[in-house]
């Protein structure tokens, strides 16, 4: 309920903090594909940025079901056509007790964001706790060999 998760099965983790609203996710989130066939990539969906407006328009993916559906339907917030019906789209409403538990789980997260100290989203963290610069998320290569080096430090932030 709390989460979007655009892939899983794989060893490593990332972890990012997205707000729908943020301009800068909005740059982001292509970018997240990338990692996502070699990492599991979980977005705590947040609306730091947006209010209300992102929690309305976030509330009913995390009531899908479905995890391809979920993971589909964040993509397509972040689309240029965002808003408009394809033919092939269904829309079912969600109920409203599954939404307002929605609403809790983005304020949760909400809470999380800010506990953490985040400076801002994009917020990506790795699975041991380093904060990735969205720039390393371009290449593979590149986050592996990040995670590999940090992996053997300790005392990040």
């Amino acid at each position: 309920m709390f989460t979007v998760n655009l892939s899983s099965g794989h060893e490593r983790t990332l972890y990012a903090f997205l707000d729908p609203a943020c301009p800068n996710c909005r740059l982001l989130e292509p970018a997240l594909k990338r990692p996502a066939s070699d990492f599991n990539v979980v977005i705590y969906p947040v609306s730091v940025i947006g209010g209300e407006e992102s929690t309305d328009r976030v509330a009913p993916l995390l009531c899908e079901k479905d995890a391809q559906k979920r993971a589909a339907g964040w993509h397509r917030l972040y689309s240029a056509d965002n808003g408009m019906m394809t033919p092939s789209e269904e829309t079912t409403p969600a109920d409203e007790t599954c939404l307002k538990a929605a609403r809790a789980a983005i304020d949760v997260n909400n809470v999380a964001f800010r506990k953490f100290g985040f400076a801002g989203t994009p917020w990506v963290l790795s699975d041991t706790g380093w904060h990735l610069p969205t720039g390393i998320l371009q290449e593979t290569g590149t986050l592996n060999l990040f995670l590999k080096t940090t992996d053997s430090e300790s005392g990040h932030e």
